[in-house]
């Protein structure tokens, strides 16, 4: 049977209050529920043969519950909340679903659980039987906690069963107690816990990875990391550390990185000019732009800001300045 209808299964636009439970949803070449609102509750719920996504929510005080979801032809469940800017937590949570067998049209970066904003918790999911990754995240101050993730990963090397990355100013992330096994195929090896390209401020502990083919944690090139109290299993190589994101040296022969390859170079880091001063910001580069913005938390919290970076004449004009990497990097 090919299904015609293109159309959500369920749109929720701008509600509040909403509730889904003991519904089976199934049959659309779109998404199967899809909306923005707040204090919206999935619960109980079947997401089955759908050719997109099978839950896209947008708002605060989400709550994805007791649901079984198979057969998608991209996601499963994508949450978006909270404020960057305020770092206000959007409450949302996806916890004790059974999610299997999603991306069968799009095989690459279609995650189980997509996580992004600010302050989502994701636990006690079991999630298995995809070619890509199973959680991916964006934002900041998300848990990620109690899922067990099996075998995942069955067509790509360069990818994990939780995979983020291309940013540094996504901090606050805590990822503990999760059970990841008998990922990969025999012609792939990804990794268990992959911080890719300078993603920074990450937190792991108390993970079980067992048969993990390639890395059990691939660490590429980010800042303030703390790995700890995990227990590895018969990984090809247990922790991976690489310097990816470090400056290229201005006398270097190579001044330019190779193809695919992200670094912080000097010109993409705000300067402040006079020996001794400081920025009180955070850096936070995003690797996946062009890199003429650089995103600059207050260290009070409060507020998160885009600034440009300053130009290159403006930057050969100004006289004693003193890049503050160091400064701005440590909280």
């Amino acid at each position: 049977h090919v299904s015609i209808i293109f159309q959500p299964g369920k749109f929720v636009n701008a509600a509040t209050s909403f509730c889904a439970a003991l519904i089976t949803f199934t049959g659309t070449r779109a998404s199967a529920i899809r909306g923005t609102g707040s204090d919206i509750t999935i619960q109980n719920c079947t997401v089955k043969n759908v050719g997109e996504n099978a839950i896209e929510l947008t708002d605060e005080r989400i709550l994805v519950e007791n649901n079984t979801i198979t057969t998608t032809g991209k996601a499963g469940v994508i949450l978006t909340g909270g404020d960057r800017e305020t770092l206000t937590s959007s409450e949302n949570v996806v916890t004790n679903n059974l999610i299997y067998d999603w991306s069968q049209v799009y095989r690459t970066y279609q995650a189980a659980v997509n996580l992004n904003g600010v302050g989502t918790v994701c636990s006690h999911n079991e999630i298995y039987n995809s070619p890509h990754e199973a959680i991916t995240y964006s934002g900041n101050n998300h848990v990620i906690e109690y899922n067990v993730i099996h075998d995942v990963v069955l067509e790509s090397s360069d990818a994990g069963a939780i995979y983020a990355g291309r940013s540094w100013s996504y901090y606050g992330k805590v990822i503990r107690y999760n059970c990841i096994y008998n990922i990969g195929s025999e012609d792939f090896t990804p990794s268990g816990i992959y911080f890719d390209d300078a993603l920074s401020g990450q937190e792991a502990y108390g993970n079980l990875l067992i048969n993990i083919p390639g890395c059990a944690f691939l660490l590429g090139g980010g800042r303030d990391l703390k790995i700890e109290n995990n227990q590895i299993i018969n990984a090809a190589t247990p922790i991976y550390y690489d310097d990816r994101a470090m400056p290229v040296p201005r006398r270097s022969p190579k001044r330019r990185p190779p193809a695919g390859r992200n670094t912080c170079r000097r010109s993409s880091i705000p300067r402040c000019s006079g020996k001794g001063k400081t920025m009180r910001y955070v850096i936070g580069i995003d690797l996946g732009t062009s890199g003429t913005k650089t995103v600059l938390f207050d260290i009070t919290g409060k507020k998160m800001t885009m600034r440009s970076c300053p130009s290159r004449k403006t930057r050969r004009s100004t006289a004693n300045t003193t890049p503050c990497i160091k400064n701005c990097i440590r909280l």
